[in-house]
């Protein structure tokens, strides 16, 4: 038994500085290591550089650690394994974050900025998802009935409602807890330049004046969600509570960007985003693995 866990906790290390690794060639590749020093013209607030390594090794140990758990928990191998795994990786922490910043960060950040944060993004998943696919021992096949895919069985009808509601739910979570957790912090909403929220029915509606097409963007970015969720709850071998436990531990992972210092957002204005989204996205995930587990059909 102590031998089986030190074999683990070697695999967790050795996973963890693989994937430091790999976040300072994506960096170094793509020119965002310039950006860990600010300067004048680019920063909005200076970077602690003491805070940097600890918080680089608290996220990628905790994204480590989840990875980990729905490799392992997998019953897919190989290259369908290795290719699902940067898909997710790449969507969760990479695709879905810069999409926001295309929309909210339009002219704040430097030319280029997001097509290096994205190219970046693709090299940190591509190097990490095969070695991690090797050492966690699943790059071989195992055998046709366990690799044999789970499909999501559903009537079309009940496909529609489905996928409505969950997108739904995930536009109802983004405004709570981006009302109740973010806009009640005074130094975010400094940064921002907003005013003191008046309630929250009042500030949706001030929302829908200003902004109307943000509600369906964040409809969008729900389905977005979903179909990432997708070959996560059809790889799992447990049943719907560990479906949705994996996928609120695989959303609510997206969150540890937050941890990072950069030169664009103050040290408070990282930590409130960071309770908003972790608990959002933890909430939002659970619903949508435990919808998508119900679906599946029987194991083979």
């Amino acid at each position: 038994m102590l031998r089986q866990a030190a074999g683990r906790l070697l695999r967790l290390v050795t996973l963890t500085m693989v994937l430091v690794v790999s976040f300072a060639l994506g960096s170094n590749l793509t020119g965002l290591a310039e950006f860990a020093v600010p300067t004048e013209a680019t920063s909005a607030t200076s970077v602690d550089a003491g805070a940097l390594v600890p918080s680089l090794l608290m996220m990628t140990l905790w994204v480590t650690a989840v990875v980990t758990y729905v490799i392992h928990r997998s019953r897919w191998h190989g290259w369908k394994l290795v290719s699902s795994v940067f898909i997710m990786l790449f969507g969760l922490n990479t695709f879905l974050p810069q999409i926001e910043s295309l929309v909210f960060l339009q002219g704040q950040l430097p030319e280029g900025m997001v097509g290096r944060i994205i190219l970046f993004g693709a090299i940190v998943a591509g190097l990490f998802s095969p070695i991690a696919v090797l050492i966690l021992g699943k790059i071989r096949a195992g055998d046709a009935s366990a690799d044999a895919p789970r499909q999501l069985m559903m009537p079309r009808a009940t496909w529609g409602m489905t996928l409505s509601l969950l997108s739904g739910c995930y536009v109802a979570v983004y405004f709570l807890f981006g009302y109740f957790i973010a806009w009640q912090s005074p130094a975010l909403r400094e940064f921002y330049d907003a005013g003191t929220p008046g309630g929250f029915l009042p500030h949706l509606g001030e929302l829908w004046s200003a902004t109307p097409w943000l509600f369906p963007f964040q409809a969008l970015r729900g389905l977005l969600f979903v179909a990432l969720a997708v070959p996560l709850v059809r790889m799992l071998k447990g049943a719907v509570p560990e479906c949705a436990l994996a996928v609120a531990l695989f959303f609510s992972m997206g969150a540890g960007q937050l941890l990072l210092p950069n030169p664009f957002m103050p040290s408070v204005v990282r930590g409130v985003h960071f309770a908003e989204t972790v608990s959002s996205n933890f909430i939002f995930g659970g619903l949508v693995g435990w919808s998508l587990g119900r679906a599946r059909s029987p194991a083979p």
